[in-house]
């Protein structure tokens, strides 16, 4: 989940305040787990929020699953 935080950090301070889209993958069940109860259960944008001098974060996600075959 770190990287998955560091990410959307990144993604959201190289964009600042405004509107905007921005993808992230996460793979694995039990990782989307872990994300289905952390964004649940805090808000954990915050940071960002401060560092853009920003008074609020609206986030609309969504969850696209992907089954992914190699062709080799």
């Amino acid at each position: 989940m770190a990287d998955y935080y560091s990410d959307c950090y990144r993604q959201m301070t190289a964009n600042g305040q405004g509107s905007y889209v921005f993808y992230n993958v996460i793979e694995g069940e039990a990782l989307l787990q872990e994300w289905r109860a952390a964004y649940q259960a805090e808000g954990y944008m915050e940071e960002a929020v401060t560092a853009l001098d920003a008074s609020a974060c609206d986030m609309r996600l969504e969850m696209q699953n992907c089954n992914r075959t190699d062709n080799l």
